[in-house]
């Protein structure tokens, strides 16, 4: 049996022998060459990835900004109103570009993630073009991996360290979620932060532990579905400990669980901070867009509902309407869509609604929301693709000051699509990769089990949170798809450099033996 994640001389040898641990690459260094290459795409393109919804962070960091001002000035932060912005350009140009009209006027009627949009706006502050803001996501995702790496194959070496960057940074998805000017990217930490917490917790420093509670922490908040995964996460291996500890008779120790809740702790309470202070009213979704809702209607039970009793139970979605549309954009973001016809009393009633409506339908139609739910979350399984991103898209200023988003000759899409099935074929070789080490070479340790089970929860998980309350697309899983040839590379490195130091320990005690 393989010595699995442990780094400890294997039973027969000579206790005597001193062997010298390899020296672990230099983490600053690593860091560093890692950051740069998880950039390159936006340095390809000149400029990070936009998305549509990219004008949505950029108006909330703007109001963000404003509004902080507001706060240490004598003038009255009342003075800024709080308006309606669609996340969809308003308008096409014959040029191919789209306007997002008044992206840079801090007048939002709701918000995505408040931290992210102020993290964007200020990086785009910079360097517009976004350059700053793909190496920032590129900086942080690295010092994570990195840290990953090191305390789960502390003796790799240089050699598979530079192979393991290379292939994340060219064959995944990783770099071009750091090249995206959208938070997806930050999911990949969560589970990275659990496995850290509950299964290496003894080998990091102060400073490591505070880093990874501050990122997690700013993780979570950057994504609606972050904190729900980061929940589950630490339930399922908070679970696993408490039982294992139990097995084998020892004393209950809180520190794991302690350290691993903190990111949800912070993000809670700094979402409760921006709610209070932004809009005056305490909530964990301060003025979040009605995303539920509108899946709920595209699948069809809370249309349906709706149809049948909008005039029973009076809500605001039907006031705006009246035939309510059936797809994500004509509800949400077109001209006539929810967003921009809704006042913001009605905005308001929408939310508080919301989840009422999902539940009687799901009350009315529970083998169709069921069936919709499982076709959504296989469908989110498979969809890793990087078709939402292509070189020539950038995001740009026009000359009233306001945010372009420049879309790209469909031929660009080759390079994209190129990228695409090399990733799949590393994820390919990954998963046989770690068969046959598995099957052939050694058994699994129960650490590289746990770790495996981990990372498929995850992708599981983050398949059922998006696909059912959110809907299929290629972002949402292609965020996290790059943690199987993460976690394939280094359960290999730590096999061979195992391997290799075993191979060191027989060659000195053989020798030993010869001399004596």
């Amino acid at each position: 049996m393989g010595t699995g994640l442990s780094t400890s001389v294997e039973k027969g040898t000579d206790p005597s022998v001193e062997v010298r641990p390899r020296r672990s690459p230099n983490a600053v260094v690593w860091v560093a060459i890692l950051s740069v290459v998880l950039a390159w795409p936006a340095f390809v393109n000149g400029g990070v990835f936009p998305f549509y919804d990219t004008s949505s962070y950029i108006k909330g960091g703007a109001f963000a900004v404003e509004k902080l001002g507001s706060l240490f000035s004598s003038s009255d932060s009342s003075a800024i109103e709080v308006e309606q912005a669609s996340t969809l350009p308003a308008r096409a140009q014959s040029d191919g570009t789209a306007v997002m009209e008044n992206a840079s006027e801090p007048q939002v009627s709701g918000i995505r993630s408040a931290t992210y949009s102020l993290f964007a706006f200020m990086s785009l502050s910079i360097l517009q073009n976004g350059i700053v803001l793909a190496l920032a996501q590129a900086v942080l995702i690295a010092y994570i991996a990195v840290l990953f790496v090191q305390k789960f194959a502390p003796n790799i070496s240089n050699l598979s360290f530079l192979a393991l960057v290379m292939v994340l940074a060219l064959l995944t998805s990783a770099p071009w979620y750091a090249s995206y000017a959208m938070p997806d990217i930050f999911t990949a930490v969560l589970p990275i932060t659990v496995a850290l917490f509950y299964f290496r917790l003894d080998v990091l420093s102060l400073f490591e532990k505070l880093a990874l509670v501050a990122i997690s922490a700013f993780a979570v908040t950057t994504h609606a579905s972050n904190l729900p995964l980061l929940a589950g996460l630490i339930g399922l291996a908070a679970l696993d400990r408490i039982v294992r500890d139990y097995r084998s008779s020892k004393s209950f120790s809180p520190q794991p669980h302690l350290w691993a809740i903190a990111p949800l702790f912070i993000a809670v309470a700094a979402t409760v901070m921006v709610s209070v202070v932004g809009f005056g009213y305490v909530s964990v979704t301060p003025k979040r867009y009605p995303f539920v809702l509108a899946r709920a209607i595209v699948d069809g039970p809370a249309l349906w509902h709706l149809e049948e009793h909008c005039d029973d139970y009076n809500y605001a979605v039907c006031e705006v309407f009246d035939e309510i549309p059936t797809g994500i954009n004509s509800f949400l973001w077109n001209e006539e869509g929810l967003v921009n016809a809704a006042t913001p009393e009605q905005m308001e009633r929408v939310r508080a609604e919301e989840m009422l409506i999902v539940r009687r339908a799901m009350v009315e139609y529970p083998l169709v929301y069921v069936k919709k739910a499982s076709f959504n979350v296989i469908e989110q399984l498979s969809r890793v693709g990087l078709m939402e991103m292509q070189f020539g898209q950038y995001l740009g200023r026009t000359e009233d000051g306001g945010w372009q988003y420049v879309d790209a000759d469909p031929r660009d899409l080759r390079a994209t699509k190129r990228f695409e099935a090399a990733q799949l074929i590393v994820i390919f070789v990954s998963v046989i990769a770690l068969a046959v080490l598995f099957l052939r070479f050694q058994r699994p340790s129960a650490t590289e089990l746990r770790l495996m089970l981990l990372f498929a929860a995850a992708l599981l998980g983050n398949a059922i949170i998006c696909g059912v309350l959110s809907g299929p697309a290629d972002r949402y899983q292609g965020r996290i798809i790059w943690l199987i040839p993460l976690l394939a590379g280094v359960l290999i490195a730590n096999y061979l450099s195992q391997r290799s130091q075993t191979a060191e320990i027989a060659t000195v005690n053989k020798t030993t033996h010869n001399a004596a």
